[in-house]
């Protein structure tokens, strides 16, 4: 467990306080004691209405904004007034919750559509190689356990927990889903990506970016230097080009295009699956797509070029029997 003083002091906050901190939390109902509760802005309500229960619970700590430390001066523990309480949460938490990212290897999925069958593929190809995590929609699984998740990307304070939790658990390689929202929302702050991937953009959640550029920067920002070291983008997509435009980071592209680094030459629906040519830098080779769809073909495309780019020689032929829940999922007989 680390002291209260020395948490504060990872934010730039200085505090004389020798109280253990043992986790971090943003939801009231979840806090033990010796969690930090992070009261933040809400659409509705603010966060600090909840810090009461939270402290009678056993939180040591609230770490809020100026408005909720407003509604905290009687609170009998200390209270951390940030001007960003959110980003500073996901600070805290990595720090608490000893970096477990920094001990798995770990890649980002990003792009409307494609996410959750993307990090199958990606999923079955490093678990040859290391113990593999997956966080995304269809919830936390590592090995047989599956754990459920209210979000696709969680929110920091509970992210950072689950990879200490996976990773004490014997997990060595992470796969997650990054949703525009998580991005916008900073819940993957303290996170550095060794691969991130991007799919494609189409037409969503205009409800909250407003305009199609603003959801594009969204996604931008997971490929930005500060949280990804090397990139994974589909250049079949107008979207993908622009990314690659913009990149400062090393990347490879995949798809049909004729430019792509990795590209897919030639595809052929058989009853086992979609044979596929894919021509890579080093060679050219084939392999089998269980789940039908072309889409799908680009999907376990991103998959072998992530494999390849963390320097693993990926196993082709597992490709075959990847099969996502709800995704082209068999039924009947």
């Amino acid at each position: 467990m680390l002291k209260l003083g020395d948490v504060a002091a990872v934010i730039g906050m200085t505090l004389d306080s020798d109280i253990l901190v043992s986790g971090v939390t943003n939801i009231s109902a979840d806090c033990v004691p010796g969690d930090i509760f992070c009261a933040l802005p809400g659409a509705r309500t603010h966060g600090s209405k909840f810090a009461t229960q939270a402290i009678a619970q056993g939180a040591v700590a609230v770490l809020t904004d100026a408005q909720g430390a407003e509604d905290l001066v009687d609170v009998s523990v200390p209270v951390l007034v940030s001007a960003h309480p959110r980003k500073d949460m996901g600070t805290v938490a990595r720090i608490v919750y000893h970096d477990a990212q920094a001990h798995l290897i770990t890649v980002g999925i990003t792009g409307t559509n494609g996410k959750t069958t993307t990090s199958f593929f990606v999923e079955r190809l490093l678990s040859s190689h290391l113990p593999t995590a997956v966080i995304g929609t269809t919830g936390v699984r590592f090995e047989s356990e599956v754990w459920p998740s209210a979000r696709t990307t969680p929110e920091s304070a509970t992210l950072h927990r689950i990879l200490s939790e996976v990773y004490d658990r014997g997990a060595r390689g992470l796969v997650m889903e990054v949703s525009s929202h998580a991005l916008e929302l900073q819940r993957v702050q303290g996170m550095h990506f060794d691969v991130a991937v991007f799919t494609n953009l189409t037409q969503d959640h205009l409800d909250f970016h407003g305009t199609m550029a603003n959801y594009f920067a969204a996604k931008a920002q997971l490929f930005s230097e500060s949280m990804t070291k090397q990139a994974v983008v589909c250049v079949d997509d107008d979207y993908g080009r622009q990314l690659l435009s913009q990149l400062r980071i090393p990347v490879a592209t995949y798809g049909f295009a004729p430019d792509a680094d990795w590209r897919v030459l030639a595809t052929d629906t058989q009853p086992d699956g979609t044979h596929v040519r894919l021509q890579g830098p080093h060679s050219t080779m084939d392999f089998v797509v269980g789940i039908p769809g072309v889409f799908n073909v680009l999907n376990a495309t991103a998959a072998v070029v992530v494999c390849d780019t963390l320097g693993f020689t990926p196993d082709l032929n597992s490709l075959t029997t990847v099969h996502v829940p709800g995704r082209l999922q068999p039924i009947g007989g």
